[in-house]
């Protein structure tokens, strides 16, 4: 077993992969919560400038917001959870803002920034995004899991939407397209505009370009770029679906660094 951790600590160095981060972790499993949180630093230090370290830290944090995901816990709670794992880690904890938050199936539907003190009800889509600061650079990604054991009629259909739009966004991040490209395969997926940004570049947190909520139309996609894209849809009577991942713009097109299951 030291071995292979060994050897997932060198391929790190030249060639991180989130499912290397995964297995590192699986390693690790049976140590105490420390042990672990120190075992995923030394595995990060091995490259600390690859987008890949921090977002093995963001999808850590996701983890454990998924694991105590139940009906009845608040989003006050799964926030404290959040922070905590965020903190075990080593890592210097984000803005709060927007990192859970329960969509009803009843009523408007709106993307929140602020958790509440409200008991998550059965079966309510909630939308789980997690960031993380590692390095000096932030990275983050989102997805969105029912409560309990089953979601509200249309909950499928709304995760299928919420997916196309998003392979349709990441398709169209290539070098030399526009923001306007990416406004044009949203559009082209059948979604409204979403009233949140499409995506935005990353680094010390969000940089430009900023493309949705009606600017960056001419901003130009380039090779090296690193952008955090999100797909948001919502229907009343359903909820709210959200997927969030971070995308590197190669000569060959775009590479989606973040891999965790979808809804």
């Amino acid at each position: 077993m030291r071995a292979a951790r060994r050897a997932i600590e060198r391929a790190w160095r030249t060639t991180p992969h989130p499912d290397l981060a995964r297995v590192y972790l699986d390693a690790h499993r049976a140590e105490q919560p420390l042990a672990q949180a120190a075992a995923l630093q030394r595995l990060a230090a091995q490259n600390p400038d690859a987008a890949e370290s921090h977002l093995a830290i963001a999808e850590a944090a996701l983890g454990a917001m998924e694991a105590a995901l139940v009906p009845g816990i608040t989003e006050r709670e799964l926030l404290g959870i959040y922070d905590e794992r965020i903190a075990s880690l080593g890592a210097p904890m984000p803005p709060s803002e927007s990192v859970c938050f329960a969509t009803p199936s009843r009523g408007p539907v709106r993307f929140r920034h602020l958790a509440s003190d409200r008991p998550i009800g059965d079966g309510e889509l909630v939308v789980l995004a997690p960031g993380a600061l590692y390095a000096g650079y932030e990275s983050g990604l989102a997805r969105t899991r029912v409560a309990g054991h089953a979601g509200p009629q249309g909950a499928a259909d709304l995760a299928s939407r919420c997916a196309r739009g998003m392979d349709a966004l990441i398709a169209a991040c290539r070098p030399g397209n526009t923001g306007a490209d990416l406004y044009t395969a949203w559009e082209g997926a059948g979604n409204p505009d979403p009233g949140v940004p499409l995506a935005h570049g990353l680094g010390l947190g969000a940089e430009p370009p900023l493309i949705g909520l009606g600017r960056g139309g001419d901003a130009t996609i380039e090779e090296g770029m690193v952008l955090s894209v999100q797909s948001w849809v919502a229907e009343e009577g359903v909820g709210g679906c959200l997927e969030r991942g971070t995308v590197r713009i190669e000569s060959s097109g775009p590479s989606a660094l973040t891999r965790y299951g979808r809804l």
